[in-house]
């Protein structure tokens, strides 16, 4: 998983991947709806200017889009 995080940092997301997960968590939560959960949905962020982020292991300067 690290090669991946390593390669792909930085870069914007596929638009047709997220469209599709998107999609695939709207049905899921459509479905939890279904059985009588209560589904709360956080108002967007806009990772881009939280600023960075710092761990003893990495550093991440907010660059992904969502």
């Amino acid at each position: 998983m690290y090669k991946w995080v390593e390669e792909n940092t930085g870069k914007p997301n596929d638009p047709a991947l997220s469209k599709k997960a998107s999609a695939e968590v709207e049905e899921f939560c459509r479905v939890l709806e279904l059985e009588g959960v209560k589904v709360r949905r956080p108002e967007p962020m806009r990772w881009d200017q939280l600023g960075t982020f710092r761990t003893p292991y990495f550093e991440e300067g907010g660059s992904h889009t969502c």
